[in-house]
């Protein structure tokens, strides 16, 4: 008999060139049936066992499948083993129901820790390959694998791949999570209606007060008045407009990185269910499993958090960590970073404090962000860097936000704070973001913030950008 010597848990020689596995247990079985022994063919794979056997040197196969090359040369008993096929893959991939879900993938052997992932409808069924020039003994090894009870069967593979469960799952935070999305989602539909309603008001609005003011006698001081008044009423609509666009693009941005974690977590549940159904499911991976769910889990809850505090608005004057302010900017925009490609370069003390704002300077950072942005988009560059920086430097907290966009157009970077200047088409900005972000900055948070074109080194290599330099007092009082 010819053997696979690598191929467990169903069979391979030990250390000490014993014949180990589910097959071997069956053989021990069969010869004390016939009162026979097997003489196994020691070998180093599977190739040269099964050209031993096409060689005639070996009788058997201990364990095969039956193929039409193969019965050129061997027999088929009926199957004494019948394996399901799986696909196992790492723990981060999502439950595959159909072969169609790999067509054209890389598919191969990885290191680390596995999961089964998705069943196939196909099943293996191997028996014993017999030498086709001995019917007789096809004939009796066909008897004692049919004298085989289901009994002794399934004592056999409980010794070597089964494996008891006995604790139940508890689905109650995947429910948490399914609803968190729901609610998620519902609020994003809910903000893009109210935004574009908000801008086609705002533009109506825009539209109307710049014929009237058309109309106005400049001698009518009282007049004059009055329309500078709606003038500043509509620029604040526009700040919340902003505001609003930088909250939709955040909701958008958290839909994206919320698709990994519930990808892990949906695959860790249904991989739970998969494991259970075939007696797969152990203590250890149950464990594991429930700790990867948890660990998503909390990630989306910080997510969350970062969205809260931007959102709510609170006007008032903290001291807080530099660092953890743009960490939470930074979970804002995480995905508009990854989907467009983009390398940023961080270089913050954890160690600076700051006394003014936090959510606003969150949104200064954001509209910066969004300008290198559209701008790195829009001139195609294939090294794409946003670099961000903070020290302290003559007694003042000093930010810098430098893009490789290849800087601004001379002729108009004196413009750039001003307000409704923008060099976009107007259903891609209103021209207040950075206008807002200087008033924050001077006005707001008694501070300064000066633009310019830089050219800078990185990794040896030489760029042009536009460079953003916030100054903020550092006097904590």
């Amino acid at each position: 008999m010819c053997i696979d010597p690598n191929w467990m848990p169903f069979e391979k020689f030990d250390d000490r060139g014993n014949h180990i596995g589910i097959t071997a247990d069956y053989y021990k079985i069969f010869s004390k049936t016939l009162g026979i022994d097997f003489n196994i063919l020691k070998t180093k794979t599977w190739d040269e066992s099964l050209q031993n056997a096409i060689n005639r040197k070996c009788d058997i196969l201990s364990l095969a499948m039956e193929t039409p090359s193969r019965k050129k040369y061997f027999n088929f008993t009926s199957e004494y083993l019948k394996i399901p096929i799986v696909l196992a893959t790492k723990l981060d991939v999502p439950f595959i129901d159909n072969i169609e879900a790999i067509k054209n993938k890389k598919v191969g052997i990885t290191k680390g820790e596995l999961k089964i992932t998705g069943k196939l409808d196909k099943i293996w069924a191997l028996g014993i390959a017999v030498r086709n020039d001995d019917i007789n003994l096809l004939n009796i090894l066909e008897k004692v694998i049919k004298s085989i009870d289901t009994k002794k069967e399934q004592e056999i593979l409980n010794t070597w791949i089964s494996i008891k469960y006995e604790k139940a799952i508890d689905y109650s935070l995947l429910w948490r999570i399914l609803i968190a999305v729901t609610f998620l989602i519902l609020l994003f539909i809910y903000i893009q209606y109210s935004l574009k309603k908000a801008n086609k008001n705002l533009q109506i609005a825009v539209d109307n007060k710049t014929k009237d003011l058309q109309k106005l006698n400049n001698t009518l001081e009282s007049k004059i008045k009055e329309e500078v008044k709606k003038n500043l009423e509509i620029q604040e609509k526009l700040f919340k407009s902003e505001k609003m666009a930088s909250m939709g693009e955040m909701i958008g941005n958290i839909a994206h990185q919320w698709r990994q974690p519930l990808s892990i977590i949906s695959a860790g549940a249904t991989g739970m269910l998969m494991q259970k159904k075939y007696d797969l499911l152990n203590d250890k991976i149950f464990e594991e499993t429930c700790t990867d769910i948890n660990n998503n889990a909390q990630y989306l809850s910080k997510t969350i958090d970062d969205f809260k505090n931007f959102i709510k608005g609170d006007r008032k004057r903290v001291i807080f960590n530099l660092k953890d302010n743009i960490d939470s900017f930074l979970s804002l925009v995480k995905s508009s970073i990854v989907n467009n490609n983009i390398k940023l370069v961080l270089d913050v003390a954890a160690d600076i404090n700051v006394f003014t704002y936090p959510n606003e300077l969150i949104q200064c950072f954001m509209n910066i962000f969004n300008n290198a942005k559209d701008a790195l988009i829009q001139n195609n560059e294939k090294d794409r860097l946003i670099l961000i920086s903070a020290f302290i430097e003559n007694e003042n907290i000093t930010i810098k936000i430098q893009d490789n966009a290849g800087g601004i157009n001379t002729n108009i970077i004196q413009k750039v704070f001003e307000p409704y200047f923008t060099t976009k088409h107007k259903s891609k900005g209103t021209g207040i973001g950075l206008h807002m972000t200087y008033n924050l900055v001077v006005n707001g948070m008694h501070g300064m913030i000066e633009v310019k074109n830089e050219k800078f080194i990185y990794n040896d290599k030489s760029y042009t950008g536009a460079l953003f330099l916030i100054n903020l007092p550092k006097n904590l009082t």
